[in-house]
């Protein structure tokens, strides 16, 4: 009786191992050069997210989150005030407060790394540059939003009034993992435009 119960302990404990590294294959690693001071990153939720560069966890100050539905900020490093485990926060950009400028290399879970489908409530919402919205307009992203402005902060805000939807903002690649905030005047969802319009034939009945 003893081999039957170990022998399935064991091959759950080994089952559990293989899904930890699978999991861990999706990450999405970004790399990023920031300023001291601050920095809109998206997905930095912790410094133990940091993986390499030249910036450490040592280097950074603070980190806060903006609550659209609460027109504020949390702090949620050091001394967190509240818990970022909403998945709209968890696929948000964040304020980050640096000691000094570099290359910081981290590493965000896929599941929190896309615009597609993304929740947006009217006023500004911070979104990160994510692989999804790379080098695509405006317009091939905004889904079912009217965006009226974004902003992006690098040692000052560059603000996007006019011709939004023409705009393509994000066309480097150290543009992936930054953050920016966009403005639309209506609840909506984004939605990136692509893929094929062919469908494969139905199945018969």
């Amino acid at each position: 009786m003893k081999t039957k119960i170990i022998l399935p302990i064991a091959f759950v404990i080994i089952l559990a191992s293989a899904i930890f590294v699978l999991a861990d294959n999706f990450n999405i690693k970004y790399n990023v050069a920031v300023d001291e001071g601050w920095n809109l990153l998206q997905g930095f939720a912790t410094p133990d997210l940091i993986t390499g560069g030249e910036i450490t966890s040592q280097d950074v100050v603070a980190v806060y989150a903006y609550l659209p539905n609460e027109n504020k900020y949390a702090r949620i490093y050091p001394n967190p005030e509240i818990k970022v485990d909403d998945e709209e926060l968890l696929n948000s950009a964040f304020w980050v407060y640096l000691k000094k400028s570099g290359w910081i290399e981290y590493n965000v879970e896929e599941e929190w790394a896309y615009a597609n489908n993304r929740k947006m409530v009217a006023g500004w919402n911070f979104v990160g540059i994510t692989s999804d919205i790379f080098r695509l307009k405006v317009k091939d992203w905004k889904g079912t939003c009217n965006v009226e402005k974004i902003a992006g902060y690098q040692r000052g805000w560059g603000v996007v009034d006019t011709d939004v939807d023409e705009r393509t903002l994000a066309d480097q690649e150290q543009d992936l993992g930054r953050g920016m905030i966009v403005k639309v005047s209506n609840d909506c969802t984004l939605k990136v435009n692509g893929g094929s319009n062919v469908a494969p034939p139905q199945i018969p009945y």
